[in-house]
């Protein structure tokens, strides 16, 4: 099994200068201030290490400690409503004689932690370094500081905001007690060349599912999360696909006098170094703890802390990884590819009829509207869609109310932002959508949604013009055009569904009547596309309408004929096809059988049950794959290009 990463040499010479390399990671070493190590040595020798026990009167109380270690970690103002978490819920009761010592304990050292408010050696560094790499007022520069707690975010905005001579709006908080609204401006605001933020102070809300690389390539932390999958997340955040400038990431490392607690810290540094290790040799850091989750990874780093467990076991190195020793491999296996050769990628050929997707839909709402170019009208009948094209690779109209409908699965800030209900506005080729995603980031407005939306050929706006057209054939008909055959042909399609009615495989056909004595027994060829099948009727691009066919009824049973032809031939066809899905099912079945099996020997764990479900999710999705229904029907019927018009049939028999 073969993990591909941004550092493997077959994805870094892909990716190029869209994907900078993470620079060496800073880890900068902070002495203790002299109201930090009061502190310090108050909790490695009144709660951490005490010579007899701590003074923490609940359940657990050699993790507990670590609980006020990791807020004194954090900032005073974490420690400081830590405390006060703990003094009211230990006093919302009448207290007893333990409480009321950890009480005099929880004072004292608040009473310490109150200097440290105007003495935090790491906050000064922080200061300065981000004076080192040019934040202030008038800079164009942009950093990104994670801390964990809440207290802590406000502290730093508070303080950063005087100290760095900052406007209101060049610092914004980013966590999770604000709405999915306030979170989603801010984000937003911070992509965009033109925001005012500097500096984004941020909890984990935003470590995981969020871009923050567009404008920004500096990020730091303030804190250390206990556990290897938040550090990754984190620094994911800018260490991206897009970055272009290589990212620096900045660690702040509280070093305290106290030798005890300075060898406990020893811990976290260790963290780090594992962390370069996983990102420069597997590309994640997932692996090395087995745990897949930042909680369950955190709860271990502080049985670490405590004495309980030694690094590395909890920790394991690059080198101790193999494809046996971890839950994560085993599942990775179920999915491992059989051959060691993947296949290649299979590319859909271009359309022979429109060469560009927007020719299409061009055409399609020319079919539908008398003038697609006309206002709509108040009704929805007759008008048009005001079809604009600019000549500049972009072309816009007005939605229909039925195409609003299908718009609105698109997030509501992209509706929204650029008024897509009203005006849809579309990119007709790569180039100009790239300009419109670089101007997007880069322009007056507040958002980073392009002005127009790249035509694809699999966009949504041309399944629905597609509609649109075909709406205007009536039922149980099928058009006729001329193509280079010598005899009328049909074109029909045949497929076989799932019980989802998805498509398991599809056959284009050809159908031939090259003797007009049999039409009992036309000749079928299959082709591997529609492009294939239209091309080899002559049917593209370059094709003339000299006006409607003569006498279409008189091709209606070669309709008929055709299609009963095509289903005996789809039947073999299909047989085989149904074959093969069913063995790719029973090889799906049995691995998802098999890891059922090896799991009931690992030892039940948050993850395991997860991925139990994930299983049986998995097995019903296999069985709703299972072949169902077969499908065939008529596309085209095709007429020799000297087949008589309607207009000539009726001149000829006037005469």
């Amino acid at each position: 099994m073969k993990r591909r990463h941004r550092n493997d040499p077959e994805v870094s010479s892909v990716a190029g200068a869209d994907w900078a390399k993470r620079k060496p990671p800073q880890n900068l070493l902070v002495k203790a201030t002299a109201a930090e190590d009061a502190v310090a040595d108050e909790l490695e020798q009144v709660w951490l290490h005490p010579t007899g026990s701590s003074p923490y009167s609940g359940a657990a109380s050699a993790l507990f400690p670590w609980t006020i270690a990791k807020a004194f970690l954090s900032s005073p103002a974490a420690l400081r409503q830590t405390i006060s978490e703990r003094r009211r819920r230990i006093t919302a009761h009448p207290t007893t004689p333990d409480q009321q010592v950890e009480i005099e304990a929880l004072d004292r050292l608040n009473e310490l932690n109150d200097a440290v408010f105007d003495s935090s050696a790491k906050y000064d560094e922080l200061v300065r370094y981000l004076r080192s790499i040019g934040i202030d007022r008038r800079s164009s520069e942009r950093v990104v500081v994670f801390a964990e707690r809440v207290a802590t975010l406000c502290w730093l905005r508070d303080r950063l905001r005087g100290d760095l001579c900052l406007a209101e709006d060049q610092i914004a908080v980013l966590h999770g007690g604000l709405s999915d609204t306030e979170q989603q401006q801010i984000v937003e605001s911070f992509k965009q060349s033109n925001s005012p933020i500097r500096v984004l102070v941020t909890g984990d809300v935003a470590s995981e599912g969020v871009n923050l690389h567009q404008q920004c390539h500096e990020l730091i932390h303030f804190d250390i999360p206990w556990s290897l999958i938040r550090i990754e997340q984190r620094n994911g955040r800018i260490d991206r696909y897009g970055q272009r400038h290589s990212p620096q990431i900045t660690t702040l490392l509280l070093e305290p006098s106290n030798p005890v607690f300075r060898g406990d810290l020893r811990v976290l540094s260790r963290l780090l170094k594992r962390e370069q290790e996983a990102h420069e040799a597997l590309g994640d850091a997932g692996s090395l703890m087995g745990r897949y989750s930042a909680s369950a990874e955190e709860e271990d780093i502080k049985l670490v802390l405590a004495g309980r467990r030694d690094f590395n076991d909890v920790v394991r190195s690059v080198d101790e990884l193999s494809p046996e020793d971890s839950l994560a491999c085993l599942l990775a296996s179920l999915n491992a590819p059989t051959d060691d050769k993947p296949p290649s990628a299979k590319f859909t050929e271009p359309s022979p009829l429109y060469p560009r997707p927007v020719d299409f839909l061009r055409e399609a709402l020319e079919a539908y509207y008398t003038t697609p170019s006309a206002a709509p009208t108040d009704t929805g009948r007759g008008g048009g869609v005001s079809w604009r094209d600019h000549g500049d690779g972009v072309v816009e109209f007005i939605p229909p109310a039925d195409l609003r409908q299908r718009l609105e699965v698109l997030p509501q800030s992209y509706l929204q932002d650029r008024h897509v209900l009203e005006r849809f506005s579309l990119a007709t080729d790569e180039t100009v959508a790239q300009a419109q995603l670089v101007r997007a980031l880069t322009d007056d407005s507040d958002s980073s949604w392009p002005e127009a939306h790249y035509l694809s050929p699999l966009h949504p706006v041309l399944d629905w013009a597609a509609d649109r057209a075909l709406s205007k054939l009536s039922r149980n008909a099928v058009y006729v055009v001329r193509g280079k055959v010598d005899l009328p042909a049909v074109l029909a399609v045949g497929t076989l569904t799932d019980r989802r009615g998805l498509v398991v495989a599809a056959s284009w056909m050809c159908i031939r009547f090259l003797d007009p004595e049999n039409l009992t027994s036309p000749w079928i060829t299959m082709h591997t596309s529609s492009a294939d099948m239209l091309a080899d009727v002559g049917v593209g691009a370059d094709m003339s309408n000299p006006g409607p066919v003569a006498r279409p009824d008189d091709l209606k049973p070669l309709v008929e004929l055709a299609m009963n032809a095509a289903d005996e031939e789809l039947k073999s066809t299909f047989d085989a096809a149904k074959e093969g899905t069913q063995d790719r099912i029973a090889a799906w079945n049995h691995k998802t059988v098999a890891w059922q099996e090896d799991s009931q020997t690992l030892i039940p764990n948050h993850a395991l049950r997860i991925r139990r479900t994930s299983v049986e999710e998995e097995k019903q999705l296999i069985a709703d794959m299972e072949p169902q229904q077969k499908l065939a029907r008529p596309l085209l019927v095709v007429v020799p290009e000297n087949y008589p018009t309607a207009h000539e049939e009726c001149a000829h028999a006037k005469q």
